[in-house]
């Protein structure tokens, strides 16, 4: 087995994959919320608008907060900063009522979380069963090499 080929192999399952999750499994995320408190006017275009800008808002965020505040305290405050920025979307986007911009984004952050654990268990699922088989195939191309000297 060719290791560099599983690299690249990795590496744009990963690229895919996370292409996947931001214009797919994120924008599902704020479509299912929105279908449950029965929002109207919900979209693709609109629920992406929120997931991306939110992304986005996140990324900013994190790097203005690095410069003044470390460690656990820094994840705190971030992940505060962004939900508000987040339900701000919401409602920007929604033209709700911040009650229901607030329980929309609760709802949707509830889903990506599942999502991402459900990814993540399927990631190591896969992952594990590459490794072994990697393993496997090292000892024997190994057990060769002894059995040769």
């Amino acid at each position: 087995m060719n290791l560099f080929a599983l690299g690249a192999g990795l590496i744009a399952l990963l690229c895919g994959g996370i292409l996947i999750y931001i214009f797919g499994f994120g924008p599902l995320a704020y479509i299912i919320s929105a279908a449950v408190h029965k929002v109207e006017g919900r979209n693709y275009l609109k629920a992406l608008g929120v997931f991306g800008l939110s992304i986005v808002a996140n990324v900013i965020i994190h790097l203005i907060l690095k410069q003044f505040i470390h460690g656990f305290l820094l994840w705190f405050v971030a992940v505060l900063v962004n939900a508000v920025a987040a339900i701000l979307f919401v409602w920007l986007f929604y033209h709700v009522g911040l009650g229901k911009a607030i329980t929309v984004w609760l709802l949707a952050f509830a889903i990506l979380i599942g999502i991402g654990f459900v990814l993540v268990l399927f990631g190591l699922i896969f992952g594990g069963i590459a490794l072994k088989d990697t393993i496997q195939t090292l000892i024997q191309q190994y057990s060769l090499v002894l059995a040769l000297i």
